[in-house]
């Protein structure tokens, strides 16, 4: 039976599961060129709590290269002078980079590596 969440995870990866569900309805409803980033990261999220390395493994990738793309749309925001701009995308990036940093979180890296298949 497939669950949406894993009571018996530490808890900082019930927080990356958690968050990442939240992030992928986020950039879902943003739309742009996160869609597809939106659809892993959602797919990461419940496939990590269903105990599967690979989701862990999308997880990290999609939440990394969003982050990496709101930290660009922030950078080119900046030079075009919109600070509002810039800090839009800013809070944006805030769930997803809380994401990367839970999902690589010394306690929910030494989960997977031990108990994930």
């Amino acid at each position: 039976m497939y669950r949406w969440l894993n009571h018996s995870h530490p808890q900082t990866l019930q927080g990356a599961v958690i968050l990442g569900y939240f992030t992928a309805v986020f950039a879902l409803l943003g739309a742009g060129p996160g869609i597809v980033l939106a659809l892993l990261i959602g797919g990461g999220a419940f496939l990590t709590a269903n105990d599967k390395r690979i989701g862990w493994y999308m997880l990290l990738a999609s939440t990394g290269l969003l982050t990496a793309l709101y930290l660009l749309g922030i950078l080119s925001a900046f030079v075009d002078g919109s600070l509002i701009g810039a800090l839009f995308t800013l809070n944006q990036s805030i769930f997803t980079i809380g994401v990367f940093a839970l999902a690589v979180h010394g306690d929910s890296r030494n989960y997977q590596k031990i108990w994930f298949a």
